[in-house]
C-alpha cells in the first residue's frame, strides 16, 4: 500500500472540508509518539478497529427511512436492505482507513485524559497536513497506481432521529454518536475497492492497516507533552526526537501546566 502514490481529493459531497488554517491535533501515548518518529508516517487505522462498534452504521432512523421509500416504490424493502446490502455496509468499515485528529484552537483537556495521559499531542494545520498529498485531478491521472485520500469534519448525530445518505460508502464513516463530540474530529480516510471485494467474498479477511509516508518537519508546529508531567518526561520527549532527527525545539510543555495569574 505506501508504495502506491497517495492524492488528496477535494470538494468531494461527503466531506466537510476545513479551512486551511484550522488547527488539528493528534493524542498520542508516547510508544505510538516514538512510531512516529521511527516510521515518519501517519499510522492509518480500519473503521472496525477503532474501538466503537457503531462505526460505519447507519441507524434506526435510516432504516426506517429506507423501509418508507420501498413502501412508497411499491417494492421489496430487500431491496433497500437485503442481505447482500447489509453484507456490504458491515464490509465497509473493515475497508476503510482512517487518521483521527482533533480540531480546534487549544488543546483539550478530555482528548489529553482519553488518548495520551502521559504521552503528547502534535499540533499542526489542515494546509500542513494537506500539503502532504498531491491533488487528484481527474483531467490528468498519474501513470503510477495511486489512491485518493479525503479529509473531512465527522458529524455528531442521534441516530434514532437523523437520517444518513446511502448514496455513498463513505456516509457512515463521517457520522458519530453525539456521545463523541468532544472528539470534535476531523478524519483523513482511504477507501479500498479491492479490500472490499476480498471482504465480500471471504468475510473473515482483514485488510492490514497501514503507514501514510509524511515529512514530519514539515507537517508538524509544535510537539506538547501532556499536562502535570515532570521535567525529566519533557527531556525524554526532546532527546527521543533528536535521536530521530526530528527537531527538539518544538518539544514544549503543555498549556495547561500554566499557573492562574490572578
Amino acid at each position: 500500500m505506501t508504495n502506491r502514490l497517495f492524492l488528496l481529493g477535494r470538494q468531494h459531497p461527503v466531506f466537510e472540508e476545513p479551512d486551511d488554517n484550522a488547527i488539528i491535533w493528534r493524542f498520542l501515548e508516547f510508544p505510538k509518539f516514538v512510531s512516529l518518529l521511527s516510521k515518519r508516517a501517519l499510522h492509518m487505522a480500519h473503521g472496525h478497529r477503532l474501538g466503537d462498534p457503531w462505526e460505519g452504521s447507519l441507524g434506526s432512523a435510516t432504516l426506517d427511512q429506507l423501509k418508507l421509500e420501498a413502501k412508497i416504490l411499491g417494492i421489496p424493502e430487500t431491496v433497500f436492505i437485503g442481505s447482500n446490502i447489509q453484507t456490504f455496509r458491515k464490509a465497509a468499515p473493515k475497508a476503510t482507513a482512517v487518521s483521527c485528529w482533533h480540531l480546534g484552537e487549544h488543546e483539550s483537556a478530555a482528548m489529553w485524559q482519553l488518548y495520551a495521559n502521559r504521552g503528547v499531542a502534535i499540533q499542526t494545520r489542515c494546509s500542513l497536513l494537506r500539503g502532504q498529498f498531491g491533488v487528484f485531478d481527474s483531467n490528468n491521472r498519474p501513470t503510477q497506481p495511486f489512491s485518493i485520500l479525503h479529509l473531512g469534519k465527522v458529524k455528531y448525530i442521534d441516530y434514532t432521529k437523523t437520517v444518513i445518505p446511502t448514496n455513498n460508502t463513505f456516509w457512515p464513516m463521517v457520522h458519530k454518536r453525539v456521545s463523541f463530540k468532544h472528539e470534535q474530529e476531523v478524519r483523513l480516510a482511504h477507501f479500498s475497492f479491492e479490500d472490499i471485494e476480498e471482504i465480500i467474498k471471504d468475510p473473515s479477511h482483514e485488510a492490514p492497516d497501514f503507514n501514510l509516508p509524511v515529512n514530519l518537519d514539515q507537517l508538524i508546529e509544535q510537539v506538547y507533552i501532556s499536562p502535570r508531567q515532570p521535567d525529566w518526561f519533557l527531556e525524554v520527549v526532546k532527546d527521543t526526537a533528536a535521536a530521530f532527527k526530528f527537531n527538539p525545539a518544538r518539544g514544549v510543555r503543555s498549556t495547561r501546566d500554566k499557573d492562574p495569574i490572578f
